[in-house]
């Protein structure tokens, strides 16, 4: 006759049908009302010699195992692999030393000629970032070529005469410009006037016709034609 029992969540010992008590927040099954109190207390059941869990964390009870372990023996298989099979294998096992060096040279030369053509290609190419042009040569002391047209300017806390530099944005060009020559001695906001200007570090490609800004601090100007 086969006796259905329960273990308990404490002690881990068996609980036979007609003893113990269940705890029904999260279903706990105690041995006895000592287990259940001594659960609600959170006493640990590890701390106590007498529960199963004391006994297993210090090895107590485990009958020891007699006799060594069989070592088994590794059997060697010979495998075919990606790209070769198990014929090609043998072959190159059974090929002479200096024939099996020979090719082993000549792939490697191949592959070094490969690399240094992939360099030398590399290098010619021109060595510019994707989305940007060349930067012109470094101009000397003074500016480069002048460049200008008809000015608005947006917002200026007092007057811009000839010298004044400023930030030229135009497309992807950022550079400081030195205004050379103005149509009328001074700019204030909302005037309009001629103006030629130099670059200030290198030269710079503008097509005729193209919508400049500059700006230095809070002052804002537009070149309406270049």
């Amino acid at each position: 006759m086969v006796i259905k029992t329960d273990l308990c969540n404490y002690t881990e010992y068996r609980i036979y049908p007609g003893h113990g008590q269940k705890f029904v927040a999260k279903v706990n099954f105690f041995i006895s009302a000592k287990a259940d109190s001594l659960y609600h207390q959170r006493i640990k059941p590890v701390k106590l010699r007498w529960t199963q869990a004391w006994r297993r964390q210090n090895k107590k009870g485990k009958v020891e195992e007699g006799g060594k372990k069989k070592a088994r023996k590794a059997q060697k298989f010979q495998k075919a692999i990606v790209g070769m099979s198990l014929d090609d294998l043998k072959k190159k096992k059974a090929m002479r030393p200096e024939l099996r060096q020979a090719r082993e040279q000549a792939a490697k030369e191949a592959k070094a000629k490969q690399q240094a053509d992939k360099k030398k290609a590399a290098s010619s190419k021109h060595a510019v970032p994707k989305g940007k042009a060349d930067k012109g040569a470094k101009l000397p002391k003074g500016g480069g070529a002048p460049a200008g047209g008809a000015v608005v300017i947006l917002h200026h806390a007092t007057t811009i005469r000839e010298g004044y530099q400023a930030m030229i944005h135009c497309g992807i060009i950022r550079q400081c410009a030195a205004v050379k020559n103005m149509s009328c001695e001074l700019l204030r906001s909302g005037d309009k006037a001629i103006v030629t200007f130099r670059w200030c570090y290198h030269a710079e490609y503008v097509c005729l016709g193209e919508t400049l800004l500059f700006r230095e601090g809070r002052t804002k100007g537009r070149l309406l034609t270049a």
